[in-house]
């Protein structure tokens, strides 16, 4: 086989291989002067979705954030009333859509009161401590002492004191 002398050969030493498979998978790639495009995973992308309308409506400007607030006050969303037998369940219920309402930041003066007024039903309907429960623990409170009270007499019997 010969070589044209046209046709530059190869430089195939083990330095020029190592060399090209170091730098494999680290080229960049230019396009016309551009700077190094980068890989689609490093690519960042945005994403933004709104309600709030296009710039231009009709031929008008969209509305000012003023606008938007006394359209938001002109239809207000209304209370949902849950039928439930269970009356906890009902306040409950009714409760946690006022508090996704005034997180929301659109709540009024009405819905705070309402707020206050079914968490007051909540605390009487469902108190967190009931009268059960001091009686469970008053009950284990004079177990727990005649527990101790056999303890001493155990240790003063056996002279562990």
């Amino acid at each position: 086989m010969m070589f044209s002398p046209l046709l530059p050969v190869a430089d195939v030493t083990p330095a020029t291989l190592q060399a090209r498979e170091e730098k494999r998978g680290h080229e960049e790639t230019f396009i016309a002067d551009r700077l190094p495009t980068r890989r689609l995973d490093e690519t960042p992308f945005l994403w933004y979705g709104s309600d709030i309308p296009s710039m231009h409506r009709d031929g008008t400007l969209t509305p000012t954030a003023e606008e938007l607030r006394m359209q938001i006050a002109a239809t207000p969303l209304p209370v949902r009333e849950i039928p439930s037998a269970d009356p906890v369940a009902r306040a409950r219920d009714m409760r946690v859509s006022l508090l996704a309402r005034k997180y929301e930041g659109l709540s009024t003066v009405e819905d705070d009161a309402r707020l206050a007024i079914l968490t007051a039903r909540l605390r009487k309907l469902a108190p967190r401590v009931t009268a059960a429960d001091i009686d469970n623990l008053t009950t284990m409170v004079a177990e727990l002492e005649q527990v101790s009270a056999n303890l001493d007499e155990i240790r003063s019997k056996f002279g562990l004191t």
